[in-house]
């Protein structure tokens, strides 16, 4: 036989009367709320009519010689052209890239990773060649041959 131990009533007088009346073996089916129904309030949903507006009090704004303010302006101060940046004119006759202290000898000078050369620092020595940092852009400077 089937038991049900726990029945959800829509109030809670409907489940005293009905646990007096029968027995506690039978099976019952009781009013359950619908878990898929909004238990919320309803909202009042009055008629609500749009407000009649006269034509001739709205104002049009009249055309002007007046630039967008959304477009781009032509004024170089605002918007300057990005300068291009070029590396230094450098001459890589020589590495020495492996080993504990990485050399090259850059424009007839022996130079080491962190030294500076004509505002341009040496960031990596390799095989290949140099790298360096110049005004904020990164290049790699390979070796002549």
């Amino acid at each position: 036989m089937l038991m049900l131990t726990s029945l959800s009533y829509a109030d809670e007088e409907t489940a005293d009367k009905s646990m007096e009346s029968n027995p506690p073996d039978s099976l019952e089916i009781a009013k359950v709320k619908n878990p898929f129904i909004s238990q919320l309030p309803k909202p009042k949903i009055e008629n609500h009519q749009p407000e009649k507006v006269n034509p001739e009090t709205i104002k049009t704004p009249s055309p002007s010689k007046q630039e967008n303010p959304t477009l781009p302006t032509k004024d170089p101060k605002i918007h300057p052209k990005p300068e291009i940046v070029r590396p230094p004119d450098l001459s890589i006759t020589g590495l020495v890239w492996n080993s504990d202290m990485p050399q090259a000898i850059i424009n007839s000078k022996i130079l080491s990773m962190g030294d500076a050369i004509e505002n341009a620092v040496i960031t990596d020595i390799n095989e290949n060649g140099v790298e360096i940092l110049y005004k904020g852009e990164k290049f790699k400077i390979k070796k002549e041959k």
